[in-house]
């Protein structure tokens, strides 16, 4: 797997590194935003997994998120603060799927290591394409609810406690004026229906 790790402060990139490079994954680090853009705009291949620092002295790692969703749209990219009730993190998980607290140990690495790894679910691409007005956190939460997984799990699954998860399906609730799960997971199940029935009738009428 190939992994990019942005913070300013050296000491984090190397620890971080010697931990995956043990665990053999190849590590590209940068330490500044125009570290990481300049390695941006010249790089080839995939990455699967960035780190990306929320606060550094050269500038918000949150601007530099969407130029690695764009140049890695496959990437698992996941935001890294000291703190997660500041008004940036909160911000932050507009764009992205993850914010994590900083420090970060062995087995939180390896454990996102994991998430990076796991092939996107045909239900991420379905919440998204039926519930586009929701973030990329809270798009999460309704595709884990549609594989089965309750709140605990997603929890578990996202790392985050669950009165957070909670919070975000309140959030979900108001974006989509359903009221319940069970009220949301019906929905796009409709939705996926309606698809394949349709597009049953422009193959029936593509045959005659």
């Amino acid at each position: 797997m190939r992994v990019l790790l942005v913070d300013d402060d050296p000491r984090i990139t190397r620890a971080w590194a010697r931990i995956l490079e043990r665990d053999h994954h190849e590590v590209i680090t940068a330490n500044s935003p125009a570290e990481a853009r300049g390695w941006l705009r010249e790089a080839t291949g995939l990455v699967h997994l960035a780190l990306v620092d929320l606060v550094m002295q050269e500038g918000s790692g949150l601007a530099l998120i969407p130029e690695i969703q764009r140049r890695f749209p496959d990437a698992l990219v996941v935001l890294v603060t000291a703190y997660l009730d500041t008004e940036a993190s909160i911000a932050a998980q507009e764009i992205v799927a993850l914010v994590v607290t900083k420090p970060l140990n062995a087995r939180m690495l390896r454990r996102l290591v994991r998430l990076a790894a796991r092939p996107r679910g045909r239900w991420g691409a379905i919440v998204a394409r039926c519930l586009p007005a929701l973030s990329a956190r809270e798009a999460q939460v309704v595709t884990a609810r549609m594989e089965g997984i309750n709140n605990q799990g997603i929890a578990d699954q996202i790392g985050i406690g669950v009165r957070t998860v909670e919070t975000l399906w309140r959030r979900i609730y108001d974006k989509t004026g359903l009221r319940a799960q069970p009220e949301i997971v019906a929905f796009v199940a409709s939705r996926v229906l309606d698809e394949k029935a349709k597009a049953r009738s422009q193959n029936a009428a593509g045959s005659t």
